[in-house]
């Protein structure tokens, strides 16, 4: 899948280990290298809703943002598409092959999820 960073700062800490081991920890770092290794190998997120990491929509969300878990943290993203491929008010996830992260947040300012 295609990944691209709302900003320069989170492109720098999700691409750079050393710079993810500094701000999270070596623990931390290493579910955040996984879960973008997830991203970057699958074609769609179809596959990643499949992998362990409860990938989800969150709830109620306007942007159609959406999180998968990396331990104690969330990476929070959104399809980075003209238009988000939706049918009924679902998003038709095998249809987002490209997306952007817009925030690491941890579990104490966890996003709502819808599942």
């Amino acid at each position: 899948m295609d990944v691209l960073f709302a900003t320069e700062e989170l492109a720098t800490v999700l691409v750079k280990r050393a710079m993810r081991i500094a701000r999270f920890g070596p623990e931390a770092a290493a579910y955040l290298d996984l879960r973008m290794q997830q991203l970057w190998g699958v074609p769609s997120l179809e596959q990643m809703r499949q992998l362990p990491g409860r990938c989800r929509e969150l709830e109620g969300d306007p942007d159609w943002r959406l999180a998968v878990d990396a331990r104690k943290h969330q990476l929070v993203f959104r399809p980075a598409l003209d238009a988000v491929p939706h049918v009924g008010g679902k998003l038709v996830w095998d249809a987002v092959d490209r997306i952007m992260i817009t925030d690491i947040v941890d579990d104490h300012r966890s996003p709502r999820s819808s599942t």
